[in-house]
């Protein structure tokens, strides 16, 4: 059994994880443009575990390849 805790003994996917989430991020950033709408940015959500803003808007477009 493999548990996934902050203790002495890490998972042992969490480093495969956090790569997975900068290659996704990478693309993301790489092929798209992304922009607040009017500048706004919205209140943070604090009761959550992950603090997000409250609907965020953003505009994206695909960026022209070279």
């Amino acid at each position: 059994m493999i548990i996934s805790s902050p203790g002495r003994h890490r998972c042992v996917g969490e480093s495969f994880a956090y790569i997975q989430i900068k290659t996704i991020w990478s693309v993301l950033l790489r092929k798209y443009e992304f922009d607040l709408v009017d500048g706004y940015f919205p209140p943070i959500n604090y009761s959550t575990m992950i603090h997000t803003p409250t609907k965020p808007i953003i505009n994206y477009k695909k960026r022209m390849m070279k």
